[in-house]
C-alpha cells in the first residue's frame, strides 16, 4: 500500500511536467510563451500615478502577515491527519518557483510575480500611510497569473499540483518517521486539507486552506485572464505585486492602486467610500455588496449613485438565479460559499450580510427587467424566495446559539430580525434615519445595516418563510432562552405585535420587554430581570438626554 501511493505520487508529478514537444510548440496569435505569465493589459498597472513604493511601516506590517503561521487543518474522515503550519511566505515562494522552472529560463523567477491584495493590502497600505480606520484581515489573498496552453483545465490542475506537492512535504514532516503517511499520495491533501477549490467562470481557480473554526485562511487564485479581473470596488483596491527577490528583501514592494491614481483611492478609503466600476459586470456582486454595506461599512457617494449600483447588481443577481434554476442548480451556491469563508465563527455578521442583500432584492426586483426568455419564468422567483427564508433560517439558529445566553447578543440578534422585516421607511436623503448600527462583543461583531426607502412589501415572504423554517427547528432539547429567544424571533418576522404595554414603549424597549416575557414564562428569571434592568437604565438615560436638550 505505501509503494502504491510512492508510484502514484510519482506518476502525479510527471504528469505534472510539460513534455518536451509541447515547449517546442509556438501560436502565433496568441501572445503567451509556454510556462510563461501573461502580459496583463490593465492601463493602471503602467501609470506612475497608481504607483507608491512602501514605507518601512508598510513594510515590517506585510512581513508579519507573509511570515504569519496559519493553521491548516484537515477536514474529519480517516486516517486522523495532522494539523498543518504555514506561512503564507512559503507556500508563495515555491508556488513561483515552481511556476519559475517550468518556463526553462536560467534566472530563477524571471518574469513570475504574486499579487497580494483583498485585506492585507488594505491593511499594509492604512498602516504605510497612517490610516488608522481599518479592519484587521482574515484572510490572505494572493493571486497569480499563469499561462494559457490552449487547455485551461490542464493549466489549473498544474497550479493545484504545485499546493498539494508543498502541502504533501509539509504533512509528511509532520508525520512520524513509521507513519504511513509519509508514503501519503497528493490525493490525501485535495480530499481533506482544502476549505475550498472551485472555478469561476473558466477564467480563474480559487484554493483554500486554513482554520475553519477561526476563519484564518490562504486563498490562492490563479488566473488566466491578463485583461484583469471585474473586481467588486476597484477604487477601494490596492495589490502589491512581489516577485522571489522581493519575498527575500533584495528590493522594496510597490503597493498599486486599480483605480489609476493611488492619492484618490487613499481619498476614498478615508471617507470610506464605495466606488463600483460596471456594477453589471462584476460576479457575484450583490453578495460582495452586501458585505460591503454591513460589514466594510462602506458607502456610495450619493443616494442616486447608491441606488443605480444595487439596482444592477440584483438584476445581475436575478438573472444569474434564474439561470442556475434552470440547469437545476443551486442558485445561492455562492453566498453560501461566500459566508463560510467570511464569517467563520461570526454568525451574526454573516446574518447582517444575508439581510441587507434580501432587502436590496425587496428594493429593486420590481424594478428590474430580466432578459427575454427569464422574464416568463419570474415565478420561480418564488422558489428563490423560499430558499433565501430557509437560509436566513438557519442563520439566525446559528445566532441564536452564538449568543450563548448573553443579554448584549440576544438584543444584538432580536435589532436584526427586526430590520429584516422592515428594512425601509427611511428618506434617501436622511442618511442617520438609514443606518442601523449593531454590535457585540465590544466591536468583535460590528455591521452597519442600511435602510431603503421601499422595501417592507418585498420582504415580508422571506421573512414568514423564515420564521415557520425557524419554528419546526425549535427542539425540547433547547435551553430556556433559546426556545424564549426563537419565539421572539419569529414573532418578529411575522410582525406579530405585543401586549398593550409593550406597543406603548419605544421599539427597541418594547422588544426588550417581550423578550423578559418569555424569559420569564420559561423559567429564566434571572435574565428577564438583567434584561428588565438593562432597558429601563438606557430608557432613563434617553430620557435625561432629552430633557438636556
Amino acid at each position: 500500500m505505501c509503494k502504491e501511493g510512492v508510484r502514484q505520487g510519482q506518476s502525479a508529478a510527471r504528469s505534472s511536467a510539460p513534455s518536451k514537444s509541447y515547449k517546442k510548440k509556438s501560436n502565433k496569435t496568441c501572445n503567451y510563451s509556454y510556462g510563461r505569465a501573461p502580459v496583463l493589459r490593465e492601463p493602471w498597472r503602467t501609470s506612475p500615478k497608481a504607483r507608491h513604493t512602501l514605507g518601512s511601516a508598510g513594510m515590517s506590517e506585510l512581513k508579519l502577515y507573509l511570515e504569519e503561521e496559519i493553521r491548516v487543518v484537515p477536514q474529519q474522515g480517516t486516517p486522523e491527519l495532522p494539523v498543518l503550519y504555514v506561512s503564507p511566505a512559503e507556500l508563495i515562494r515555491h508556488i513561483l518557483a515552481r511556476q519559475s522552472a517550468m518556463t526553462g529560463n536560467q534566472k530563477a523567477g524571471a518574469g513570475m510575480f504574486v499579487e497580494v491584495y483583498g485585506g492585507v493590502a488594505q491593511a499594509v497600505v492604512s498602516v504605510d500611510t497612517g490610516n488608522e480606520d481599518w479592519t484587521q484581515p482574515t484572510d490572505f489573498d494572493a493571486r497569480f497569473y499563469i499561462a494559457r496552453t490552449g487547455n485551461d483545465g490542464w493549466d489549473f490542475d498544474r497550479c493545484r499540483f504545485f499546493v498539494e506537492e508543498y502541502l504533501l512535504m509539509k504533512l509528511q514532516l509532520a508525520s512520524p518517521v513509521d507513519s504511513e503517511l509519509r508514503y501519503a499520495t497528493p490525493g490525501v491533501v485535495r480530499g481533506r486539507y482544502y476549505q475550498k477549490q472551485v472555478m469561476i467562470g473558466g477564467s480563474f481557480s480559487l484554493l483554500s486552506v486554513g482554520d475553519p473554526s477561526t476563519g484564518k485562511a490562504i486563498d490562492l487564485e490563479f488566473s488566466t485572464n491578463s485583461d484583469g479581473r471585474k473586481y467588486f470596488d476597484d477604487a477601494n483596491s490596492f495589490v502589491i505585486p512581489l516577485s522571489l527577490q522581493q519575498l527575500a528583501g533584495m528590493s522594496p514592494a510597490v503597493a498599486m492602486s486599480m483605480t489609476g491614481s493611488f492619492e484618490h483611492a487613499i481619498d476614498l478609503t478615508h471617507r470610506k467610500e464605495l466606488l463600483v466600476n460596471n456594477p453589471s459586470q462584476v460576479v457575484n456582486g450583490l453578495a460582495l455588496y452586501a458585505h460591503a454595506v454591513t460589514t466594510k461599512q462602506l458607502t456610495a457617494a450619493s443616494a442616486d449613485a447608491e441606488d443605480s449600483c444595487a439596482r444592477e447588481l440584483v438584476q445581475s443577481f436575478l438573472e444569474q438565479s434564474h439561470t442556475l434554476r434552470a440547469r437545476f442548480e443551486d442558485p445561492l451556491r455562492f453566498l453560501r460559499s461566500f459566508l463560510r469563508s467570511h464569517y467563520t465563527a461570526r454568525p451574526l455578521s454573516a446574518l447582517a450580510s444575508v439581510v441587507q442583500l434580501c432587502s436590496e432584492i425587496a428594493a429593486y426586483e420590481d424594478l428590474v427587467e430580466l432578459p427575454e426568455g427569464l422574464e416568463e419564468h419570474r415565478d420561480g422567483q418564488m422558489d428563490l424566495s423560499w430558499m433565501v427564508g430557509e437560509l436566513l433560517a438557519d442563520l439566525l439558529l446559528a445566532a441564536v446559539e452564538h449568543a450563548d445566553a448573553e443579554v448584549e447578543a440576544m438584543l444584538a440578534v432580536l435589532k436584526v430580525a427586526a430590520f429584516a422585516r422592515s428594512p425601509g421607511g427611511a428618506a434617501r436623503d436622511e442618511e442617520e434615519e438609514r443606518a442601523v448600527r449593531v454590535e457585540v462583543g465590544g466591536g468583535e461583531q460590528a455591521v452597519r445595516l442600511r435602510r431603503k426607502e421601499h422595501a417592507c412589501e418585498g420582504a415580508r415572504e422571506q421573512c414568514e418563510t423564515a420564521a415557520d423554517c425557524l419554528a419546526r427547528r425549535v427542539g425540547g432539547s433547547m435551553p430556556g432562552w433559546q426556545q424564549s429567544l426563537v419565539a421572539e424571533v419569529c414573532g418578529l418576522l411575522r410582525g406579530e405585535a405585543g401586549s398593550e404595554e409593550e406597543q406603548a414603549l419605544p421599539e427597541e424597549a418594547a422588544v426588550a420587554r417581550s423578550l423578559a416575557r418569555r424569559l420569564e414564562e420559561a423559567g429564566e428569571a434571572g435574565l428577564a430581570e438583567e434584561l428588565t434592568d438593562m432597558y429601563m437604565c438606557e430608557n432613563a438615560e434617553a430620557g435625561e438626554e432629552t430633557e438636556e436638550e
